[in-house]
């Protein structure tokens, strides 16, 4: 089941750079169209149920410090959400530390953010009252982030 799901992520990778472009050629309908790709090609075959964001929560209550398990260690994410909608996401991932930053914006009620140097956006989404990341890598293809305290 690992060989499948590693195959499927490198393949979702690789399929999905044909669709990398400037934020700009990132249109709704192409977000869609990524969201249902991904989620096609996990063990549910369907995107979650998750709730409506909207741009004032997200600037109320997504900025600030995570924990997110990406693998098995947990990695600290700082997440900076601006009003002129450009964000800024850093970490420390296996005593690394970077930093990325690029546009945001609520497409189909989830966060969407355009990092550098990211082939595809990076979906957040919020299901009951946990927020999650979507992670190819993970079996549910979701990893929780957890508030710091």
């Amino acid at each position: 089941m690992k060989k499948i799901s590693l195959l499927t992520a490198t393949l979702l990778s690789v399929t999905l750079t044909l669709f990398a472009a400037k934020v700009e050629d990132f249109n709704s309908k192409k977000i869609e169209e990524i969201w249902k790709y991904v989620w096609a090609s996990s063990d549910s075959k369907k995107a979650p149920q998750f709730e409506k964001l909207s741009e004032g929560y997200v600037l109320e209550q997504m900025h600030g410090k995570w924990t997110v398990m990406f693998g098995v260690i947990p990695d600290k994410l700082t997440l900076s959400l601006a009003t002129n909608h450009l964000a800024e996401v850093s970490g420390k991932k296996d005593g690394t530390v970077w930093k990325k930053s690029g546009p945001w914006r609520i497409e189909s009620d989830k966060l969407v953010l355009f990092l550098e140097e990211d082939d595809i956006p990076s979906f957040i989404f919020k299901k009951g009252k946990k927020i999650y990341i979507f992670d190819p890598w993970a079996k549910p293809m979701m990893s929780e982030l957890k508030r710091e305290k």
